[in-house]
């Protein structure tokens, strides 16, 4: 079964208001455009340290294997504070010295 819903709407007159007159919308200045390029958009900011977890996934090791690098001195830490980073060349490097034993 459908039924049929029908509105109507009553529209009255409403009387002015007294005092001031509603101004009518008006546009905003446009500003002059200026000749500027904008710079190309740049790629996504590379790191240049990695903590331990993120050096463990990138050699797919544990962070406790991290750590027996780190205490057999195969792995050369960059200390800022008191985190345990890592540069990208060292660990590059590191994996080179694994290729060729």
């Amino acid at each position: 079964m459908r039924y049929l819903v029908t509105m109507t709407i009553d529209i009255e007159e409403v009387p002015e208001r007294r005092g001031r007159a509603p101004r009518p919308m008006e546009k905003p200045a446009e500003t002059p455009k200026s000749e500027t390029v904008a710079p190309p958009p740049r790629g996504p900011i590379q790191p240049m340290v990695y903590g331990l977890k993120d050096v463990a996934k990138l050699l797919g090791i544990s962070r406790s294997s991290v750590y027996i690098l780190l205490k057999e001195g195969l792995l050369s830490p960059v200390r800022i504070g008191r985190r345990i980073l890592f540069t990208e060349g060292d660990l590059r490097s590191f994996v080179e010295r694994q290729r060729k034993d």
